[in-house]
């Protein structure tokens, strides 16, 4: 039985087959398996880690590629 994680390229290129309109990735590993699915597609993430060292994105102060989404930093 296959983990969620290795199912989330497969996953991912099947909401790009079914021409979704956009993508919600919740978790980091779904954000990339999404960005490596499709170029086109608006993929919204949400992370817990910083999305420029996770190669989500490249820059934090304007969209260049069809990824962007929110990060959630906590100190304590």
């Amino acid at each position: 039985m296959e983990s969620g994680l290795a199912l989330l390229p497969a996953l991912a290129a099947d909401l790009v087959g079914r021409k979704v309109s956009v993508i919600v990735a919740a978790l980091l590993p779904a954000a990339r398996a999404a960005k490596s699915a499709t170029a086109t597609i608006p993929i919204v993430f949400i992370s817990g880690s910083d999305p420029i060292e996770s190669q989500l994105v490249t820059t934090l102060s304007r969209r260049t590629e069809n990824v962007t989404g929110v990060s959630v930093f906590s100190v304590r």
